[in-house]
């Protein structure tokens, strides 16, 4: 199970109830990225095809177990003319594991103003296959230095074509988003520290297609009482800022042994 769709996927089982199609088998949790991704492709079968997501926050309450489906119900909060939101809820052996709240936004004309630029790097022809790997994407690692689970920029490509349909887009950018972290701009943490997501935030400025190469730099900024946040910026491969994110990690060093 490599291709994003697979990966992604549910199945309706109700009205506006869906289950989980399957999960990464590398852990035994579930991994949040994909939990994140599931949970909005539920939530766009209740959309309008002339709907796009532009805001989505999500929650995670408890862990998972991935040799196990979950089920995901989505509530119509509201269909405006402009505007609909969507709550959804993951719930596994009746536990209440994740939440998010999704707004879907019909395209408006008027102005394009871009703060950002994108960082100097190398094109990712002229970059090296990262030495993290994520399942259902080719990472290249623009700066070598960067080892295995300490990941903060890279270049990302679908392992296989995705198209241009901007809802699976959608799904696998915030599956990609969840998947690396800004902590070694905070300290030189252990990789075998234990780390999961409390909560995520995706927020999409622009149309993109990621079976063009993606850029993406994510940026530590606090780290406290166990707790860091991180910030992301999403870049196409022309510059164009495509989307931001945070997220707030929980995160405990490694236990010394007595």
């Amino acid at each position: 199970m490599n291709d994003l769709p697979t990966i992604l996927g549910v199945t309706q089982i109700g009205v506006d109830t869906y289950s989980s199609n399957t999960f990464l088998p590398r852990a035994r949790t579930i991994d949040g990225g994909q939990m994140s991704g599931q949970a909005l492709t539920a939530a766009f079968e209740s959309i309008k095809p002339e709907f796009q997501a532009h805001s989505i926050h999500a929650s995670f309450i408890a862990a998972g177990d991935s040799s196990r489906p979950v089920t995901y119900s989505v509530t119509r909060d509201r269909d405006g003319r402009s505007f609909a939101t969507r709550h959804i809820t993951a719930v596994q052996n009746d536990v209440l594991i994740f939440r998010m709240f999704a707004s879907f936004h019909i395209h408006e004309d008027g102005e394009d103003v871009q703060a950002l630029t994108m960082p100097q790097t190398p094109p990712p022809s002229e970059c090296a296959q990262s030495h993290s790997s994520l399942v259902g994407f080719d990472i290249r690692d623009p700066f070598p230095i960067q080892v295995p689970g300490k990941v903060t920029s890279a270049w990302a490509l679908p392992s296989a074509t995705l198209g241009t349909d901007p809802r699976l887009n959608a799904s696998a950018l915030i599956y990609l988003s969840d998947m690396f972290n800004g902590l070694p701009d905070l300290l030189d943490f252990d990789v075998t520290s234990f780390q999961t997501s409390l909560d995520h935030a995706l927020w999409i400025h622009r149309p993109f297609v990621l079976d063009e190469w993606l850029f993406f730099a994510h940026h530590g900024q606090s780290l406290a009482s166990g707790r860091s946040l991180f910030t992301g910026d999403y870049f196409s491969a022309c510059g164009i800022h495509v989307a931001s994110s945070a997220q707030e990690m929980l995160y405990r060093p490694p236990r010394t042994q007595s």
